[in-house]
């Protein structure tokens, strides 16, 4: 009898134990087609990913085949729409003042006024003296601008300021008998110390920049504002009565002459220096009072004695020839375009 229930014992155990395998198999069967779907749908999924991507990919090829490459952008790390970096900066420049460099001056000393206590930055205070004379190349902006933002030029700035020379309340023509005006602020309002006598004034071909010059020597500079005048600088010719004073076609030169004097005297404005030129051995004449810059900025015409006119090139000041009238030159002109010389005499 225990032998008997011992066996029965064992087939109970194992039709328990293949009652259980059987169900496990059951549930894995259930379980089989969601795994076996599994990997087909992620293979699918990933497949059209795939598709996405290459139609993505050619887009893009397409773009790129329509745009060119920013070579310059990308080396000098330009984003659109944002303000770009200098390629270059001395850090020294930083540590460098007014003041250090007018106490390295060697003429002159102690008679530079406000530059010898100056804590302004050098390089800042060159940089504003630049922008005043001849206004900020396009290459030099960092910030980018559209083309409608042209209109924010120096000259439409200058009129936006200074209101008061433009009346817009009354229009039409003007009145027969009548001429309204406004009297603004004299020139060399901060300075007046350009001689007893004002020989020559002019303007900026470029800016709105002024030039006014005397008979003793001084020749100064002004950013004309209409309301204070700002002088920007002051160039000192010794002994050299000023008659006629006149920027260069480009403004990047003044040119002076004088009654006294049978050379004349050039200052570049962009290098601070000032070049004499001489008429010994060139033509026999014993002053430099009056001449003419053509606006093509090719020549320069001097008014010379017995009704002579010597033309200089503009560019190196070499003397070309030299014309004659049948009279006493008194005055002389270009034409706009500079292809005409014209002069007139006593008569």
């Amino acid at each position: 009898d225990d032998g008997d229930g011992a066996e029965s014992e064992d087939n109970v155990d194992s039709d328990e134990v293949e009652g259980v395998d059987s169900d496990a198999e059951e549930k894995d069967a259930d379980a089989d087609p969601d795994a076996e779907s599994g990997p087909d749908e992620g293979e699918d999924a990933e497949e059209e990913e795939e598709s996405d991507a290459s139609d993505a990919s050619d887009d893009d090829e397409d773009e790129t085949e329509l745009v060119p490459e920013d070579t310059f952008g990308d080396a000098l790390n330009i984003r659109r729409g944002k303000k770009r970096k200098a390629a270059w900066k001395d850090e020294a420049d930083d540590q460098v003042l007014v003041k250090d460099v007018a106490a390295n001056y060697k003429k002159g000393a102690g008679k530079h006024g406000n530059k010898e206590i100056s804590t302004e930055k050098y390089e800042k205070a060159v940089q504003r003296n630049f922008q005043n004379l001849v206004g900020e190349p396009s290459w030099a902006k960092l910030s980018r601008k559209d083309k409608n933002d042209e209109e924010d030029d120096s000259d439409d700035e200058f009129f936006r300021e200074t209101t008061d020379l433009l009346d817009k309340k009354k229009g039409g023509a003007l009145l027969k008998e009548n001429l309204d005006f406004n009297k603004l602020k004299d020139l060399n309002n901060e300075t007046h110390k350009e001689g007893a006598i004002i020989r020559s004034t002019e303007f900026h071909p470029t800016s709105t920049v002024g030039l006014v010059a005397g008979n003793n020597g001084a020749a100064s500079i002004f950013q004309i504002d209409g309301k204070s005048n700002p002088k920007i600088q002051t160039i000192n010719f010794k002994d050299f009565p000023i008659k006629t004073a006149k920027f260069s076609a480009d403004g990047n030169e003044v040119i002076v002459g004088s009654q006294h004097h049978a050379h004349y005297h050039v200052y570049d404005m962009l290098a601070g220096k000032i070049s004499k030129v001489s008429w010994r051995g060139k033509v026999e004449e014993t002053t430099s009072q009056k001449f003419e810059v053509s606006p093509d900025g090719k020549l320069l015409a001097f008014k010379g004695k017995y009704g002579h006119v010597h033309l200089v090139a503009a560019r190196n000041k070499e003397y070309i020839r030299s014309l004659k009238m049948n009279d006493t030159c008194q005055a002389l002109t270009f034409s706009r375009s500079g292809e005409f010389l014209y002069t007139h005499g006593d008569g």
